[in-house]
């Protein structure tokens, strides 16, 4: 079976369409053919050459806004990836951390180490009483100690997470002013995460 190209249609024809092949169509020998479709997989796109005769070609360089807007989503995935190292990713664990915090800051305002709430005042602080280790390695043995643990772990993942922030938000500013696609490689290549 005869192999055909058509450079206006930019595409392959064989023999079986007899009589409606389109009139640039030119003839493909099978090992061009097999090379063309090997380099198509390979990454190549496939056109006309000045003749009509087809040829595998590099494909033509994304444009400026499709990168911009590709590596934009990119940062936001890596600085997640980022924070993934200081806090357990998920809606209902935010919820939990956020909840924590603010029982841990009512708690550490309202009673003292010498006088610590009542069971049940904080009940996610108590859900960690005698489990969540002091930070001297001994048992916790109410909710105050869980707030100062639970306040310092806030604390830290507040440094952490500006950090992070601001990593973030100068890399998306720099991909934002970049005019070519090359000065948006050489910017996320040059980001380091905290």
């Amino acid at each position: 079976m005869t192999k055909y190209f058509s450079a206006a249609a930019t595409a392959f024809y064989d023999d079986s369409v007899a009589g409606l092949l389109p009139p640039d169509a030119v003839a493909v020998s099978d090992a061009d053919w097999s090379a063309l479709l090997t380099a198509q997989s390979a990454g190549q796109i496939i056109a006309a050459d000045a003749a009509g005769h087809p040829v595998a070609t590099p494909p033509p360089p994304p444009a400026l806004a499709d990168v911009r807007t590709t590596s934009l989503a990119a940062i936001d995935v890596a600085a997640e990836t980022a924070r993934r190292k200081h806090i357990t990713p998920g809606a209902g664990q935010a919820m939990s951390y956020r909840g924590k915090a603010a029982e841990a800051t009512n708690c550490l305002t309202t009673y003292t180490a010498a006088a610590p709430p009542p069971i049940g005042a904080y009940p996610l602080l108590d859900s960690e009483v005698g489990i969540t280790p002091n930070a001297d390695g001994t048992a916790t043995t109410d909710a105050y100690q869980i707030a100062v643990i639970v306040d310092a772990a806030r604390r830290a993942w507040v440094t952490a997470e500006a950090a992070i922030n601001k990593v973030r938000a100068q890399a998306k500013a720099d991909v934002k002013a970049a005019a070519t696609v090359a000065a948006i490689d050489a910017i996320l290549a040059a980001v380091v995460w905290p």
